[in-house]
C-alpha cells in the first residue's frame, strides 16, 4: 500500500524516534536515522530487541521491532529549467534494501513489506 504523507506512514509502521531509540538503549547521533554503515548493529540490536526475555525484563509490552529504509527518492523530485528544485521528496520501503544514499529507521508497527511511502512535498 503507498502512502504519501510520512506522518501516517510513520505511525503505521511505527517509526521510533530520537528519544524512543535513546530509550531503548540505542545510541544514535543523526536524530532517529542510522545511518548504513551501522546496519549490521542495528540488525542485532532489534534481534536483542525482539527476545520475549529482554522485553520481560525491560517490563515493556511485548512488540516487534524491524527496520525501514530511507530510499534515494530523487527520481520523485522535480526542478524547473534552471535546475531551481521545485519539490522535495522522501521514498521508504518498510523493509531492508541495499541501495545509494540509505538511512535505516527503527520500527514497532506494522512490518508488512507491501507498505512503503512515496511523499512530494513543494518547495
Amino acid at each position: 500500500m503507498l502512502y504519501t504523507d510520512y506522518y501516517e506512514f510513520a505511525e503505521k509502521v511505527g517509526i521510533v524516534d530520537a528519544d524512543g531509540l535513546e530509550k531503548l538503549g540505542f545510541k544514535n547521533d543523526n536524530d532517529n536515522r542510522i545511518c548504513t554503515s551501522r546496519l549490521q548493529e542495528l540488525k542485532e540490536f532489534v534481534s536483542k530487541l525482539n527476545t520475549q526475555s529482554i522485553q520481560f525484563i525491560k517490563g515493556a509490552e511485548s512488540k516487534r521491532y524491524h527496520i525501514a529504509t530511507d530510499l534515494d527518492a530523487s527520481d520523485l523530485e522535480e526542478y524547473d529549467d534552471d535546475d531551481e528544485r521545485l519539490s522535495v521528496a522522501t521514498c521508504i520501503a518498510n523493509e531492508i534494501h541495499f541501495v545509494n544514499r540509505m538511512d535505516y529507521f527503527l520500527c514497532d508497527g506494522d512490518a508488512d513489506s507491501k507498505l512503503y511511502l512515496e511523499e512530494v512535498e513543494e518547495v
